[in-house]
């Protein structure tokens, strides 16, 4: 049963899914004191707590563990980094990065991709920088999202045998100035999750697309007004389709579109899993734009939902920004 309505914003685009406009920006505060049962990020000042929910059948558990990275906090205000990591029992499955500028140009996403190697499965890590301008102040968020299974008995399928049911693929781009690629799942896996690593240098090479399309996760980043081409590394996370003493799960892929003008900061949230029975795993976010283009800011998932935004910079564009969901339960 789902405990509550996760949604990691110090200034976000919504109030309510059904009635309040996505591009009223409001502080936390005021969030709290209007519907405090939907924002539980807590002071501005000190990590997000834990927050746990299930499917509609109570056999497979979630967890958003997320931490808060605060400018003064760090060498280079220009430059923020973070690493989520799930508690014991959990294997991270999804995660999600967002930055919040006070004032300044902005800061954007070149990072939210899960870890590998032998850290697989046990955290989510996010960057953000400033580009062109100094921003100056900035707050970044990184969460990561991770599941446990209980079995046919009852119990929890400990975490190293869980860990052999799913997989991380990655693959990287050719050097370009606005690199693309995909990371596919082996067959007999299905997609979960996903994530998008810019390997950068120099000026600068930013995100606008980490999503999911049919077993696939598709990124791609571009530099921006000042030439910096990079290679994108893109990351599939599946689990396989049949898992003993278990079953098996359905994933649900939806997605939410809207267009914005130039000077117009994008927000953009999908509720397509509310009251459906899943449990969002990750969220993912798609930029088609117009002259220079706009950039990603922040992507966010709660229980139930995610939320993406996106903003023009330095020079003015119009486009659409998608917000793109992946929910899973057990299946019948």
């Amino acid at each position: 049963m789902k405990k509550i309505f996760f949604l990691l914003l110090l200034t976000i685009g919504v109030i309510s899914c059904e009635k309040e406009s996505l591009e009223t920006e409001i502080s936390l505060e005021e969030i709290n004191q209007k519907e405090p049962q939907k924002a539980v990020l807590g002071p501005l000042n000190e990590n997000p707590p834990d927050v746990t929910y299930t499917d509609e059948s109570g056999r497979i558990e979630f967890v958003i563990s997320g931490i808060f990275v605060n400018t003064p906090d760090v060498p280079n205000p220009n430059l923020l980094s973070g690493t989520a990591y799930v508690p014991e029992g959990y294997l991270c499955i999804g995660g999600f990065a967002w930055a919040n500028p006070y004032h300044g140009g902005g800061t954007l996403l070149t990072m939210s991709a899960p870890l590998t190697g032998t850290n697989a499965f046990k955290g989510w890590r996010g960057e953000v920088k400033a580009h062109i301008y100094p921003d100056g102040y900035t707050n970044l968020v990184v969460s990561a999202i991770g599941i446990r299974l209980k079995d046919d008995n009852g119990n929890y399928i400990p975490a190293e045998e869980l860990k052999r049911h799913l997989q991380i693929i990655s693959r990287t781009s050719s050097r370009a100035a606005h690199p693309s690629t995909f990371a596919r799942l082996s067959s007999g896996y299905t997609l979960i999750g996903g994530g998008a690593k810019v390997n950068w240098s120099g000026a600068g090479n930013l995100l606008t697309q980490t999503y999911p399309l049919g077993n696939t996760w598709r990124v791609k980043s571009k530099d921006h007004v000042i030439a910096s081409p990079a290679t994108i590394t893109a990351y599939a996370i599946g689990i396989k389709n049949n898992i003993p003493n278990f079953g098996s799960i359905t994933a649900s892929t939806t997605s939410k579109c809207k267009n914005f003008p130039a000077y117009k900061t994008g927000s953009v949230l999908d509720n397509s899993p509310r009251n459906t029975g899943y449990g969002v795993t990750i969220g993912g976010a798609k930029i088609t734009a117009n002259g220079n283009g706009r950039l990603l800011t922040a992507i966010s998932t709660g229980t139930d939902v995610s939320w993406v935004k996106d903003k023009d910079h330095a020079t003015p564009a119009d486009g659409q920004l998608c917000a793109y969901t992946i929910a899973i339960k057990k299946a019948q």
